[in-house]
């Protein structure tokens, strides 16, 4: 996100955030603002994907694991306070 790097890897069924290690399976491109704008309900994430302000890639059959992995993700985070504070603090974050 906005050149940062980073792997997320899953292990024992939590996502867990790692420096970059090897090659991914996927690889996804994108800038706060297109996150913002999608979190926000501004832009769906197939928009933002058209419009090239996210950009996946890798095989198919990883791409649909990561896009049910985010929905799974989405259904549970509506529900949690603490996602909340962090989608609060992310939005109002300020980058130098």
């Amino acid at each position: 996100m906005d050149g940062e790097v980073f792997d997320v890897r899953v292990e024992k069924g939590i996502p867990r955030v790692h420096s970059p290690h090897g090659e991914a399976s996927v690889c996804v491109r994108t800038t706060r603002a297109a996150v913002r704008s999608v979190l926000a309900g501004r832009r769906t994430l197939a928009d933002a994907v058209c419009a090239d302000e996210v950009r996946v890639e890798g095989r198919l059959a990883d791409l649909v694991t990561l896009l049910e992995a985010l929905e799974a993700f989405v259904h549970g985070a509506v529900r949690c306070d603490e996602v909340a504070q962090l989608y609060d603090e992310f939005q109002n974050e300020r980058v130098a």
